[in-house]
């Protein structure tokens, strides 16, 4: 193993440590993660790691990333000695919405591996009129594009449902609720998390070997938004699995689980997001995320 320290800075002359940066090691290929670390006060985000070369994805809200897409790490001329590589930061600010009413969306549009998209198309139609104040109301069809680094800011109304697509028109849109706030990032609106399961029947289930027990999850995003159980999205974001398949097997699709008893025994139903989908998503915070199984 090897001492691995990758410096965060911004653009600045002279530049200055950029400190939260979430910095994500994956082998070489790219389809493999190995470690992450957050950038400290100094900007270091440090590692152990075997002697290979290595792809470099890093993610901060606001900021663009001109990450080192590969590392090598070898090893030191003396202990105690770090491979250093640099990861240069650009921050930048929102702003203020220019309306009570509106909240102000911005950030760099990234892809599945966490690569900015330049010159991209976003496309935003109001579902249906929404009244802002006692006097107001709109019907909205609106189109935004990033720039060449990757980054848009525009506004929406507040509380509003959007259906949003992103690049050409043949492309699947999908329905998003615009948080009530002044402010958030494109990445956590483009992308909200799952944020709540909801179990039918709710549990704890005490089941005997050999009886097959339906189940059905509701899936809730925190953008309000709620996947029932026969969505086919609920496939995309999440995942179903058990904590002890001696005691239990798992099987189905889009929220319609089937469980099966194998042995005696207590074992957890588990919900857990996608790995595909974390790549462009914060860590999410699940509540009600596993329905705990007694089978006799």
């Amino acid at each position: 193993m090897s001492l691995v320290r990758i410096i965060c800075s911004n653009t600045d002359a002279p530049p200055v440590a950029v400190s939260g940066v979430l910095v994500k090691i994956y082998n070489q290929a790219g389809d493999t993660f190995v470690t992450d670390a957050t950038s400290d006060a100094s900007g270091y985000a440090e590692y152990d790691l075997p002697n290979a070369t290595y792809q470099v994805r890093a993610s901060k809200t606001g900021c663009s990333i001109s990450a080192t897409t590969y590392i090598t790490v070898v090893t030191p001329p003396n202990p105690g000695v770090y491979n250093e590589f640099d990861l240069e930061v650009e921050e930048r600010s929102l702003g203020a919405p220019s309306a009570s009413y509106l909240c102000r969306i911005g950030g760099y549009l990234l892809d599945a591996s966490g690569r900015p998209q330049a010159d991209s198309i976003i496309r935003l139609m109001l579902k249906e009129p929404h009244r802002v104040d006692s006097n107001y109301a709109v019907d909205e069809n609106v189109r935004y594009e990033t720039d060449e680094n990757g980054w848009v800011v525009f506004e929406l109304i507040r509380g509003a449902f959007y259906e949003v697509q992103i690049g050409g028109a043949v492309l699947e849109t999908f329905e998003i609720e615009v948080p009530d706030a002044d402010e958030t990032d494109l990445g956590h609106f483009l992308h909200p998390v799952p944020a709540q399961a909801t179990w039918t029947p709710v549990g704890p289930l005490a089941l005997v070997v050999g009886t097959l027990e339906e189940v059905d999850v509701d899936v809730t995003m925190d953008s309000k938004v709620v996947y029932a159980a026969g969505s086919e999205e609920i496939d995309d974001l999440v995942e179903f699995t058990t904590s002890d398949s001696a005691v239990i097997h798992v099987s189905g699709s889009c929220g319609n689980l089937t469980i099966t008893p194998i042995a005696a025994g207590s074992a957890n139903v588990v919900m857990a997001l996608r790995a595909s989908y974390a790549e462009v998503t914060p860590t999410p915070s699940l509540s009600g995320a596993t329905l705990a199984v007694t089978v006799t």
